[in-house]
């Protein structure tokens, strides 16, 4: 065995520390306008059907509604449900405007780019409809 020494790396620059996230301040006023609209709305609670109830009020922008759509064919498909399932994705079709018997011409036309999770709801919209029609078929 040999005594020889094994060199010991040093650095100059001690390694950068990780920085802990904060949270962006929020003004007094806000805050008071957060407050009074939980105090309007109270907190949201769901029951069994909360994702079949108020459809006809979703609104395209809201992200949170475009998912619920989503969420409600996705479950009436699991649940076998398989008329149930195409009736919501009609309602996807009118909420996200676009007609996924043409899909194809939709993806490919596509002039202006949207933003990507659009593009991906309406994707998996699609994916429903063929799997909820392929189980009806066979």
């Amino acid at each position: 065995m040999s005594t020889e020494e094994i060199p010991v790396k040093t650095y100059s620059n001690p390694p950068p520390k990780k920085s802990t996230k904060q949270r962006k301040p929020q003004t007094e006023e806000q805050y008071l306008h957060q407050v009074s609209l939980w105090n309007e709305s109270g907190p949201t609670i769901n029951d069994d059907d909360w994702l079949f109830t108020n459809l006809d009020q979703l609104d395209p922008s809201k992200k949170i509604d475009r998912v619920k759509i989503l969420h409600a064919c996705e479950r009436a498909y699991y649940q076998r449900d398989w008329e149930k399932c195409l009736e919501l994705v009609k309602i996807g079709e009118k909420i996200f405007n676009v007609d996924l018997d043409e899909y194809h011409d939709y993806q490919l036309n596509q002039g202006k780019r949207k933003s990507a999770n659009l593009e991906r709801h309406v994707i998996d919209l699609y994916n429903i409809k063929q799997r909820c029609l392929s189980k009806m078929n066979s």
